[in-house]
């Protein structure tokens, strides 16, 4: 859970109110740039988004907020999803750098799917394909799209995070 402060912070960067943040405000009343009716049947959410580098600083979900450079508004309902900006080329030609993705912290990773990982002791950020391996899925393969970068294997007790990616926001060419 949030400190006050900073929900006072993540209610002010995405212009709702800290009544709204808490489910105590329905999303008729909420500040919404885009009204669900645009975002399809499911009601639409705010995420903050940080820049990749100053997620890499942060060791969780609730620190990655405290670098709010911009929101996106999306239909993940986790009430820890954040965004990032996608840097460098290693998941090209899926998804390119300036992209924004929506990561969903509280939802389990599946094989197949697009995740953000830190390494427990690591600065660095790893955006990549999940494949949980060997036995009861303790090993992790991450892949990349771009055949250039080779798979990584790592122990899931590695990881400091591991965390779903819910959609992804293309960048405007």
């Amino acid at each position: 859970m949030p400190t006050t402060r900073r929900l006072k912070l993540v209610a002010e960067k995405m212009g709702v109110s800290v009544d709204y943040l808490l489910g105590r405000e329905p999303i008729e009343k909420a500040n919404l740039s885009v009204p669900p009716s645009k975002i399809g049947s499911r009601p639409a959410y705010r995420v903050p988004v940080a820049s990749w580098a100053n997620a890499a600083r942060a060791d969780g979900h609730s620190e990655i907020c405290e670098f709010l450079d911009e929101v996106i508004d999306t239909d993940c309902s986790d009430p820890n999803g954040f965004g990032l900006i996608v840097e460098g080329d290693s998941m090209e030609p899926r998804f390119s750098a300036g992209d924004r993705i929506v990561v969903a912290p509280n939802l389990p990773a599946r094989n197949g799917q697009v995740v953000v990982a830190r390494l427990a002791g690591d600065a660095g950020l790893l955006f990549k394909l999940y494949h949980a391996t060997g036995r009861d899925g303790q090993v992790v393969r991450l892949t990349s799209y771009n055949p250039v970068y080779p798979p990584l294997e790592f122990e899931r007790k590695q990881f400091q995070y591991l965390y779903a990616v819910h959609s992804v926001v293309r960048k405007l060419v």
